[in-house]
């Protein structure tokens, strides 16, 4: 892994774990944050911790979250955006040439 520098060199994202509610459902926190930083990009309570939810939401950070330099695809960005696009192209491309 290349050394962080600095903002939005790298985010780090994780489900913090499963915890049963009042009502009887789960709750399942999925965060990211950024690693140079350590500022709290997204903290979301899913259902479930299903590929098409998770998606989801890290389909809406990346909307959301207007940032100042290109984005540097990596493989692992790569995969995440092939993951999310499926087979819809203009979708990857409008992800990995935001200006973010």
């Amino acid at each position: 892994m290349c050394p962080v520098r600095s903002a939005n060199d790298l985010w780090c994202t994780d489900f913090k774990g499963e915890f049963k509610l009042g009502n009887g459902r789960y709750c399942y926190p999925l965060t990211v944050s950024d690693q140079a930083s350590r500022f709290l990009l997204m903290c979301e309570a899913l259902e479930t911790t299903r590929e098409e939810i998770a998606l989801a939401a890290f389909e809406r950070l990346f909307l959301e979250q207007a940032c100042l330099e290109p984005f540097a695809p990596t493989m692992a960005s790569l995969s995440l955006a092939l993951a999310w696009a499926g087979t819809d192209a203009a979708k990857v491309v409008t992800l990995l040439t935001a200006k973010r």
